[in-house]
């Protein structure tokens, strides 16, 4: 196995199990990527700043909660992400018009095993993943009772949001993926009210069986840390029901010595104009309340103060949107959340993200909240129907979606450490869409005939290629399209680069001293024109499921570091050679010993010497690199 990661400085009762486990992963060609490396090595697969540790992701007291959509492509029995569908569709003919505008799936997933086994492995896989970029705990998405059933009791045959009959929901299934990897991954309820639970469902969340214990006393639940210790809950569309509901669901849950935390999170902005307006429970341990939600644009610091304001602050006695007052006192967290864009293709809407920037400005507008900053949720690790994964994934022809995964992993780290890492490694991250916001369309499927449309009150678009460059000295930033250079100067630190959108695949470039020391080719876009038919081979799910036509307002990403682990150049090989160790180092020095050669894969001893700089590929036991070139 190469050395994808750094095994020495885990804990030591974790260790052996997950020695075993990682090494399970990269069998089955899964990208985790650049683990519990100490303070003072360099991160293996090159991230451009000094990677936390496995120990200061988990043991850190703040958490970065990941939103996690259950699907029923996952619960498939053949397989997790199942290739003949996954997520490679625009509408399958047995959903038209239901929105999910899905050209992109996870990376490559475990398959096989058992039935009772492939769902938790996959989901030990997703949660190291998420380890491996400062993410230490995920909200779980719980559509109906069936998410919380271990016997899948209540769960369809053919399940919806839920589990599959006669198996674990959702929220069983992750709190024994996360035991398995460690016990202080966090796993928070997020009950969706929108979706048919009630209030007066929420006790028996509590009580519902896992292995020797309940929910209510899992090891892996996360719990507000004051003297109470109580298990939190954070229920979306907390205003779906009005307070005297929940009053009553937090007595039954007192009266079976189960209270809670409560962090509700709201649809839209404390729930202004909501007739039930939103309520804290005098039961929880400290109100919070969430801000910027699942709008993908960046957080407001003037909105943030109001949440502040309106829910109680060092004056205590009010509630956020109108409520009855409750004698709140002390200090009111923010509970942050950010999405990276998003896009619902069944009534057309677009939350404009302009390109990485509201990801960005939604960090570090949160960031700069400082003690008023509770914990942070992303919306979301996986929902590629609405497009606001931050999951790394890959196109239906394989190339990889990593932008807004490794972006992440800058900012968790900028979080925990109080100030923004040190830039140690030259990077590049890519941000665009395939096609202008407006480009002409003729699509005839259900469901996509609607034009996109941006809501007035979001960002307007945003037609532009972004490269985000992470510089360890000062630099030129050049994106190249169809032989046309256009370059900005570039300072240490992080830097942002955007030219018109235009028809043509960009090359992206680093240039220091008259070379390129960093390069990656993007994916082809097609300016205001249509983008083309595309076959899927192997695909079976529809005839047709990549028409002409369809628009495609999302932003799709790419990141390239000096050294990619769990990323293939595959082709354009010049020769194989054999190392004398796996050791990266020794490839790369091989490629910069032949003129010829300008990148480089190895695995094991094995290393590939390149004519070119292939596409990058996804896969796990690979490690590969680009040689620096004469700046043009």
């Amino acid at each position: 196995m190469p050395p994808l990661m750094n095994l020495q400085y885990f804990r030591p009762r974790a260790q052996k199990a997950l020695t075993a486990f990682l090494r399970a992963v990269a069998k089955y060609a899964i990208p985790v990527i650049c683990l519990g490396v100490a303070a003072s090595s360099a991160c293996a697969d090159g991230i451009p700043y000094q990677s936390p540790s496995y120990d200061d992701v988990l043991g850190s007291s703040k958490v970065v909660f990941a939103h996690y959509v259950n699907s029923p492509l996952q619960t498939r029995q053949d397989d997790y992400w199942p290739n003949s569908t996954c997520m490679y569709y625009i509408i399958p003919g047995n959903t038209p018009g239901s929105g999910g505008n899905q050209r992109v799936c996870p990376g490559p997933q475990i398959t096989g095993g058992s039935k009772s086994t492939y769902i938790i492995d996959n989901l030990k896989a997703e949660i190291v993943r998420m380890i491996a970029r400062g993410i230490n705990g995920v909200a779980v998405n719980l559509f109906s009772l069936c998410d919380w059933s271990e016997s899948g009791a209540n769960c369809p045959g053919n399940p919806g949001g839920g589990g599959m009959s006669g198996y674990p929901g959702t929220l069983i299934n992750m709190l024994n993926a996360a035991a398995a990897v460690d016990r202080r991954f966090k796993v928070l309820p997020m009950p969706d009210m929108s979706a048919g639970i009630k209030p007066s469902d929420l006790p028996n969340l509590w009580k519902a069986k896992i292995g020797g214990t309940t929910i209510y006393n899992h090891p892996n639940l996360y719990r507000w840390p004051d003297a109470n210790n109580y298990p939190e809950l954070s229920p979306f569309c907390t205003e779906c029901f009005p307070a005297s509901q929940y009053s009553a669901a937090f007595a039954t849950m007192k009266a079976n010595g189960t209270p809670i935390s409560w962090a509700p999170t709201f649809g839209s902005l404390g729930c202004n104009g909501q007739v039930n307006g939103c309520v804290f429970s005098p039961y929880a341990s400290l109100p919070t309340v969430s801000i910027n939600g699942i709008q993908g644009v960046s957080a407001d610091r003037t909105m943030a103060a109001l949440a502040l304001r309106n829910v109680g602050g060092a004056s205590g006695g009010k509630t956020y949107g109108g409520g009855t007052p409750i004698n709140w006192t002390g200090p009111v967290k923010l509970f942050g959340g950010m999405s990276p864009q998003g896009y619902q293709s069944g009534g057309g809407t677009v939350y404009e993200a302009q390109n990485s920037a509201a990801y960005r400005g939604a960090w570090e507008s949160q960031i700069a909240l400082g003690a008023s900053l509770g914990n942070i949720m992303i919306f979301t690790w996986n929902d590629f129907g609405e497009s606001t994964a931050v999951e790394p994934s890959s196109n239906q022809f394989g190339a990889p979606s990593t932008g807004y995964y490794d972006l992440t992993g800058y900012y968790t780290t900028w979080w925990r450490k109080g100030a923004a890492p040190q830039i140690t490694n030259d990077a590049i991250m890519y941000f665009y869409r395939r096609q202008t916001y407006l480009a002409a369309h003729n699509a005839t499927i259900p469901g996509l005939k609607a034009r996109p449309t941006i809501p007035s009150w979001n960002l307007p678009a945003y037609d532009n290629i972004e490269m985000v460059a992470f510089l360890k000295a000062d630099a030129t930033l050049s994106i190249n399209i169809k032989g046309v250079s256009q370059t900005q100067a570039g300072k240490a630190g992080l830097n942002v680069f955007t030219i018109p959108l235009v028809n043509g695949t960009p090359v992206f470039s680093i240039i220091r001293g008259g070379a390129a020391t960093l390069t990656t080719t993007g994916f082809p876009t097609y300016g205001s024109g249509q983008i083309p038919s595309q076959t899927v081979p192997g695909l079976t799910i529809c005839s047709s499921c990549f028409p002409a036509g369809i628009p495609d307002p999302v932003y799709y990403s790419g990141s390239t570091f000096a050294w990619s682990a769990g990323v293939d150049y595959y082709g354009g090989d010049l020769r194989t050679t054999t190392i004398a160790s796996e050791d990266p180092n020794l490839c790369e020095q091989s490629c910069k010993a032949d003129s010829s050669c300008k990148s480089w894969s190895t695995r094991g001893r094995s290393c590939w010497l390149k004519s070119s700089i292939p596409l990058p590929s996804l896969n796990a036991t690979v490690i590969s690199g680009a040689i620096p070139t004469p700046a043009k």
